[in-house]
């Protein structure tokens, strides 16, 4: 397709852009890629944040490495985290509704035409292998706390329709569930595992297939380990390559029965892709980065040697942060002990060294339902003020001579600096914060490798303990955070540094406050004749792209199938 791109004043032909999953394990560095950079024609190109690793964001790995951006349009959630903090059900994929009368009980009803992309159905054993893989972290090196709250999911192999069963005074929270990459095609797994029935495989105690299966869910949607062009799909579009440049293609799912993705297709780039030189190719038009533009929108731009006046910055939600997830296990095992801990954090300290690392304004905060930005944060300064107060005497008392190990993906800088800082701040009271740098391909396991995680996210599906959600009235938000304060399973630290740049005719790119960020939508992306100053394609309200601002319904509870395609 031969597109025609805004430079410096020139025409920009109509254009319809989409999503694209871009993979790549190093930079644009080295003679080999910046020629394969040069010699690709134009393209739609999403430079992401992090790392592209996996394709499955129910692992730990995933969960570090922003897999859910990657997947927000490959392996749709239930639900879909839309640009205000709405959760809207995607009809796409299946439809919840909680049992008349039993509040634990939520019944699911897959859409009969929601198919993978090697043409096989999605069904119910999908829905089964993330539950019980977040059962068992210790061989599927899972990361979704939030299905602790699940007792069990009742399905029938091959089956479109299940149920799940929550605990006792749980269920709520069940549109949190079976987020973006956790709905992964079983009939993969079990093939690559060596599995031949799945659903009764999962609901035995054969430990050995059980950990066949562990391994073959996190290898098979792995980069490294995977063709990505090999694995099946359920949403709008599949992965067509992982190309030599680095990136990854993403195109049209040949089986997709929703609305047609609007641009393929679309590139992914990975963190340390050289921006400059896509955008000199013409291959550019999103950026997610962690760089911060400060009081002066153009200055992100500029410093990534991109022109400024092609360029617009996308206003961003401030939701997710840098989170310590403690062990339950050894020297942090007593609640007691995590407080203490907590005790030795000096957020603000914190705070400046993540500013001078990435040039962006960070909030320090310990807060765990809501975030800065949230309109009922005034009324829980109490809290986060007893939550973020240094008592080095109260952590000396309990943790002097214990020695905490932080284990991180060694690839974000900033990760660094603040374990450097925790290491100072909890030293005076004589606690040694030993750091382990992780690779992505050896991230390692909470509780054996480390005691203590540190990544960055958001509250969706996280803090199981509650069932107060940033929607919840003001006295729920706060008997919630007085919960997790006590439990100290997660410390948060600071909001995470970040800035959207899209190209100035680039729209419906907006942002959410959920872990896919920027990705909710992305086959709705769109490149308009005219710039547009706002993310949708044009600055009148009716743009008539489906996902937007403009199209999301007036009650998000009501289910249209034509306004699920966030």
């Amino acid at each position: 397709m031969n597109r025609k791109r805004h430079t410096g004043g020139s025409t920009k032909a109509t254009m319809v852009l989409a999503l694209s999953v871009a993979l790549a394990a190093a930079g644009l560095a080295g003679c080999g890629k910046d020629a394969g950079v040069a010699n690709t024609p134009e393209q739609f190109g999403y430079v992401l944040s992090s790392d592209l690793v996996t394709s499955n964001a129910g692992t730990g790995v995933g969960v570090a490495t922003d897999a859910a951006k990657v997947s927000a349009r490959l392996y749709p959630g239930a639900f879909i985290s839309g640009p205000r903090g709405q959760i809207l059900p995607n009809g796409d994929l299946v439809t919840a509704k909680p049992a008349p009368g039993n509040p634990r009980r939520v019944d699911y009803t897959i859409n009969e035409k929601a198919t993978y992309s090697d043409a096989k159905p999605v069904v119910c054993d999908d829905f089964l292998l993330a539950y019980k893989a977040s059962t068992r972290p210790d061989l599927f090196g899972s990361d979704m706390p939030l299905f602790g709250q699940v007792e069990q999911v009742e399905c029938a192999a091959g089956a479109k329709k299940f149920s799940v069963h929550f605990a006792d005074k749980r269920g709520e929270r069940y549109r949190e569930l079976f987020g973006p990459g956790t709905v992964l095609p079983s009939h993969t797994v079990a093939k690559k595992a060596g599995v031949d029935d799945i659903v009764t495989a999962l609901n035995s105690s054969d430990e050995q297939t059980l950990t066949d299966l562990g391994r073959a869910w996190q290898d098979v949607f792995s980069f490294d380990k995977t063709n990505p062009a090999d694995v099946p799909t359920s949403g709008p579009y599949k992965i067509s390559g992982k190309e030599e440049n680095g990136s990854l293609k993403l195109e049209k799912n040949p089986e997709w029965k929703g609305v047609e993705p609007a641009q393929t297709p679309l590139y992914l780039w990975p963190r340390d892709a050289d921006v400059k030189k896509l955008a000199d190719n013409k291959q550019l038009s999103v950026v997610d980065t962690e760089q911060g533009a400060g009081d002066k929108p153009g200055k992100v731009a500029s410093d990534l040697g991109l022109n400024s006046d092609d360029f617009r910055v996308v206003e961003t939600n401030a939701e997710r942060t840098d989170t310590l997830r403690l062990s339950g296990l050894g020297v942090l095992q007593d609640p007691a002990a995590r407080r203490a801990f907590n005790a030795c954090i000096d957020r603000k300290v914190l705070a400046g060294e993540v500013e001078k690392e990435t040039g962006a304004a960070v909030q320090p905060t310990g807060l765990r339902v809501i975030g800065p930005g949230h309109p009922l944060r005034g009324y829980l300064n109490d809290i986060n003020d007893a939550n973020t107060a240094v008592d080095i005497e109260q952590a000396r008392t309990l943790l002097n001579g214990q020695t905490i190990r932080i284990g991180f993906l060694d690839s974000v800088p900033r990760y660094k600096k603040i374990v450097d800082a925790l290491s100072s701040q909890c030293a005076k009271a004589g606690v040694k914060i030993e750091a382990v740098p992780r690779k992505s391909e050896n991230y390692g396991l909470l509780g054996v490798d480390y005691d203590v995680a540190l990544d960055t996210r958001s509250a969706i599906g996280r803090n199981s303990e509650v069932n107060s959600t940033q929607a919840s009235p003001l006295k729920g938000i706060r008997a919630a955070e007085a919960v997790l304060a006590e439990q100290a399973i997660t410390m948060p630290l600071v909001t995470e540094p970040r800035t959207i740049l899209a190209e100035i005719h680039a729209a419906n790119v907006l942002d959410s406050t959920s872990d896919s960020g920027v990705s909710w939508n992305m086959d709705r992306w769109i490149e308009s004749d005219e710039s547009v100053a706002t993310g949708r394609a044009s600055d009148q309200h009716d743009d008539g792209a489906v996902g937007t601002e403009a199209t999301e319904p007036a009650n998000p509870g009501e289910h249209h199938e034509t306004e699920q395609h966030g």
